[in-house]
């Protein structure tokens, strides 16, 4: 028996397959995907207030830190070229802690699943955390030179050497960049954030 007339169509129809397409990714929307992770977690990184505690701290701890210094150690003589950076190492520390945070308090708060959920692609989260915790750690540590440098000039203190000034001020900013960034990494293998800072600390 032949079918034929509009049942055959139906059963044509019925048995055509469609052809598979895998999904294919951009060069463009992978770009447009990191530019508004980055607007997302620069936007939650500048809106806690730990975060702006710390950079408060490192803008007071250093002008405090160095104007002290500037003032009461009278045993050598001091240029303010070298009290500048006396609060680098300080400042590493809390960059690294914004960096511990930028990744911990999302896991506490529970808004890490709906950035996965939003960005299935890992290596745009991971991407766009990192150079935010670059960024803040940047921040940070231009913030504590700045004070650093500010208080021991308040202090009365002469420059002293410079040439070498410019190149120091960089690896400074990057020691303090790299913090944030390592402080990411200790977040998110640890992910907890009050085991995290301990780490940091010790």
């Amino acid at each position: 028996m032949t079918i034929t007339g509009a049942g055959a169509d139906q059963t044509s129809a019925a048995t055509t397959i469609p052809e598979y397409r895998p999904a294919t990714r951009s060069a463009g929307g992978d770009a447009r995907a990191v530019l508004a992770a980055l607007r997302s977690d620069w936007i939650k990184a500048s809106t806690v207030r730990v975060n702006r505690a710390i950079l408060l701290l490192a803008l007071v701890g250093g002008l405090l830190v160095s104007w002290a210094v500037a003032m009461f150690v009278t045993d050598e003589v001091l240029f303010v070229s070298e009290v500048g950076f006396y609060w680098t190492s300080v400042t590493s520390m809390l960059a690294a802690i914004g960096g511990v945070l930028l990744f911990g308090s999302e896991v506490q708060h529970g808004t890490l699943a709906g950035a996965v959920a939003a960005r299935p692609a890992r290596w745009i989260i991971a991407l766009s955390k990192t150079l935010t915790a670059a960024a803040f750690g940047l921040l940070v540590g231009a913030a504590g030179l700045a004070a650093g440098f500010g208080g021991a000039a308040l202090a009365g203190l002469d420059m002293g050497e410079t040439s070498a000034l410019p190149a120091t001020v960089a690896w400074a900013l990057l020691f303090t960049t790299l913090s944030a960034v390592l402080g990411l990494g200790i977040g998110m293998i640890i992910r907890h954030s009050t085991a995290a800072i301990a780490g940091v600390l010790v």
